[in-house]
């Protein structure tokens, strides 16, 4: 990040986070991920220190474009290759949200289950709970959970250039969350690094979550 000028002024002073409403600077960078080199203006909120885009553009599409890292449908695809693999995977994620059993131990201790599928402990999910990840990517979450024996599972990328229907079951979807059936539907809605990705902060959720 380059600092800019403090006298910047911006249209949008309060924080969507915290709702302070001074800037504790600004700063300008350049985009390098996909190589565009565009430039964007970010402000740094005085009270939570959260950073956030000035500018968002209007049409996000472009920077996901289909060799973005999450869209890697392939590599997915070749994690569940074999019956050994399909076996190995079915067992880590069991060992987290049911019973543990010595081999599932021993695979979780050899190649650890997803963070997201730790998240799911505790919550007493079952196999016939209708579960959403929102923001999934190609589904590897989701079909992580299909694989194990969960029967609905469903993913949902608003970026993604095509759905996906993987062997285990698991389905993904070009879609955003206000788009999908309301929340009697789900049982559970997942969302990982998703937030930052969103052009404000405002709710993702909306009436999608029980009260």
């Amino acid at each position: 990040f380059s600092p800019m000028s403090t006298t910047f002024e911006s249209s949008e002073s309060q924080c969507p986070l915290c709702g302070t409403g001074q800037v504790q600077g600004y700063y300008e960078a350049e985009e390098m991920m996909i190589g565009l080199r565009e430039r964007f203006r970010y402000c740094k909120c005085s009270g939570c220190g959260s950073l956030r885009l000035m500018e968002p553009p209007a049409d996000l599409s472009k920077y996901y474009p289909s060799e973005y890292y999450s869209y890697d449908w392939k590599a997915v695809k070749e994690g569940y290759a074999t019956r050994l693999k399909r076996a190995f995977r079915r067992l880590r994620v069991l060992s987290v949200l049911e019973d543990p059993s010595t081999l599932g131990k021993i695979a979780n201790l050899v190649r650890p289950a997803p963070k997201q599928i730790e998240c799911l402990k505790g919550l007493g999910i079952s196999r016939d709970d209708f579960i959403l990840d929102v923001g999934c990517g190609v589904g590897a979450i989701v079909n992580e959970l299909a694989n194990a024996g969960f029967k609905h599972v469903r993913g949902i990328d608003p970026y993604l250039s095509k759905p996906i229907l993987y062997d285990t079951g698991a389905a993904v979807e070009t879609a955003e969350l206000n788009e999908r059936p309301r929340r009697e539907e789900w049982d559970v809605i997942m969302i990982s690094h998703v937030l930052e990705h969103l052009p404000r902060s405002a709710d993702p959720f909306g009436d999608q979550v029980r009260d």
